[in-house]
C-alpha cells in the first residue's frame, strides 16, 4: 500500500520532494511508527514524539506534515 501511495504521489511532486519524503519515512517515521496501525496513532503521541526529537524546528515541521499526509490519505 505504501508503494502505491508513493507512486501516486510522485506524479504530483517534484523528484527532490519525493526523495525527501522517502528519506523522512525511512529514517524517522517507519522506525518510530511502523509497527502501529495508523488508527492507533493519536495526535498527542505524535506531538510527544516530535517534542523528544533532537532535530531543528523545520525538520520537526516536515515530519509533522508528512504524518498529516499519511493520516489524510489513510482516511480517504
Amino acid at each position: 500500500m505504501a508503494q502505491h501511495w508513493q507512486e501516486k504521489e510522485s506524479g504530483r511532486r517534484a523528484y527532490s520532494t519525493t526523495e525527501t519524503i522517502k528519506g523522512y519515512l525511512k529514517n524517522w517515521i517507519v522506525p518510530a511508527w511502523g509497527s502501529r496501525l495508523l488508527g492507533e496513532v493519536k495526535a498527542v503521541d505524535v506531538e510527544d514524539w516530535l517534542g523528544n526529537l533532537d532535530l531543528a524546528p523545520g525538520s520537526k515541521k516536515k515530519l509533522r506534515d508528512i504524518m498529516h499526509l499519511l493520516y489524510e490519505h489513510g482516511i480517504r
